[in-house]
């Protein structure tokens, strides 16, 4: 065939989903998870055998392609990572009849080598897009219709992924899920980066306050797919970013008869008219956007490692690195007294109460190490780290940006702390007394600062607003009102 083999769905009565026809609307049955798998890599593939590396060679797999699901990133392939950021959402199904992972038809062996995806015993259901080297390939949103009509269904919310995309280690899905739940909206993570490398990714108009700038979790106002993305950018003056469609989206229940739609009318036009498969995935977005409100959550670290050698390289390294701190940070914050150490029945039974007391501790506020050790592995800190460490090249910094490496003045210097401890009556001494007199030491201060820089205020040069116009308001008077208006 000329184009990928979508389908066309009958609209009229519901989505007809094998033999049973599903209606619109009803209660929620979970949220199910969709990692597109089916980009082939065959781009990578070309490259690595152009350059004849031995050392990568063995990543292309019969067919030229290099998958980028199965690529190891540091060892692991590299859909693992989503599926630990997916194994951490609450309100995500877990098991195969909630897990789906589309792939190539001739990349099935491959797929279900994985222990996640095994036919039996997996956690995952693999589910084929039917394109394999001699057929053209659906592109991302040709897989999310097959994972729709063949597996997941339209009777859930679903987290949808791609797969072609890696995220850091620590990303916070639950908190994306969390909030388009909360808000019962649509939702799309999103990306500021250079309009040089925004690719094929649909450039989104976000909401923004009266200064002009984007506010806290927008709602999406207008989506522009490639190529007119392009256009967009060059109308406008050059910013140095642009906001573009991330890899993680969450579409509703009721938003997902749409995707079906757009297959069996609109989406067909444009794959006969020519549009590139990977284009289509903007031109989807964009046509939910003008039918359902979407809002989007910033994602600040995302990779493509599939898209050529130095990239790949590039963040197997970086993971590598990522994974090393962590280790650095989980052997220091190790509490080696807790299982030995000192000696005798006096330190045993010290020890005893002392791990109750952290073990209450816990409960009441978290696992202080495991805190410690992801304030120290944090990505905001560790990839500008290692970005200087390896040459890449970093965006500049938005002066705006809330970056918590960068503290105050106030917070680098603790001897620059001074206060003042008043005395007590030897009789009437307190245990807040005994803390308080102690001075502030490196260990006080934070390490992570989120407060506001305050340049509104600077520009007052010192002093408060105020408001010296003309005031014509009738003076009340407190005692009687026919003293109204008498000063």
């Amino acid at each position: 065939p000329t184009v990928p083999p979508y389908r066309r769905v009958d609209m009229s009565s519901g989505l007809r989903i094998g033999a049973e026809t599903v209606p619109r609307g009803g209660d929620v049955a979970g949220v199910k998870t969709i990692i597109l798998g089916g980009d082939r890599g065959t781009a990578l593939a070309a490259e690595i055998e152009s350059s004849g590396d031995p050392a990568l060679v063995s990543l292309v797999k019969p067919g030229d392609r290099c998958d980028p699901c199965l690529l190891p990133v540091d060892g692991v392939p590299a859909i693992e990572y989503w599926l630990g950021c997916v194994d951490g959402v609450a309100k995500c199904g877990k098991g195969p009849a909630s897990v789906f992972v589309t792939h190539a038809a001739d990349a099935k062996a491959d797929f279900e080598r994985l222990p996640d995806l095994a036919p039996s015993g997996g956690r995952c259901t693999a589910v084929s897009n039917g394109a394999d080297y001699a057929m053209p390939t659906p592109g991302p949103a040709g897989d999310l219709l097959a994972a729709l009509e063949d597996a997941a269904g339209y009777d859930a919310h679903v987290l949808l992924i791609d797969g072609s995309f890696l995220c850091a280690p620590d990303h916070d899905l639950n908190d994306f899920v969390e909030h388009a739940l909360g808000r019962g909206k649509d939702c799309v993570a999103y990306l500021d980066v250079d309009q040089s490398e925004a690719g094929v990714r649909a450039a989104l108009n976000l909401e923004k306050n009266p200064a002009g700038r984007v506010v806290v979790n927008p709602e999406v106002v207008s989506v522009s797919p490639y190529p007119d993305s392009i256009s967009m950018a060059r109308s406008k003056p050059h910013t140095g970013t642009v906001a573009v469609c991330g890899p993680v989206w969450f579409l509703r229940r009721s938003t997902l008869p749409h995707v079906a739609e757009f297959f069996a009318d609109e989406g067909l036009r444009w794959t006969e008219s020519g549009v590139a498969p990977d284009e289509m995935l903007g031109r989807l977005l964009a046509f939910l956007a003008k039918r359902e409100t979407f809002h989007a959550l910033k994602m600040k670290h995302c990779f493509k490692p599939a898209s050529s050698v130095a990239s790949y390289r590039y963040v197997d390294s970086l993971f590598g690195f990522l994974a090393g701190e962590r280790r650095r940070a989980t052997g220091r914050y190790k509490s080696g007294w807790a299982s030995g150490g000192a000696s005798g029945d006096v330190a045993s039974e010290r020890r005893k109460i002392l791990l109750e007391r952290f073990a209450i501790q816990d409960r009441r506020a978290g696992d202080a190490r495991e805190r410690a050790v992801s304030a120290e592995t944090d990505a905001d800190v560790l990839v500008p780290r290692f970005n200087a460490a390896y040459g890449r090249p970093v965006l500049p910094e938005d002066p705006y940006a809330q970056r918590g490496d960068e503290l105050p003045a106030r917070f680098t210097d603790a001897g620059a702390w001074t206060k003042s401890t008043p005395s007590q009556h030897p009789v009437y001494v307190t245990s807040n007394n005994q803390y308080g007199i102690k001075t502030v030491g490196p260990g006080n201060l934070p390490i992570r600062w989120h407060g506001v820089r305050g340049e509104f205020t600077d520009g007052f040069g010192g002093a408060m607003y105020r408001d010296n116009g003309l005031d014509v308001r009738v003076q009340r008077s407190k005692v009687h009102s026919a003293h109204d208006g008498i000063i």
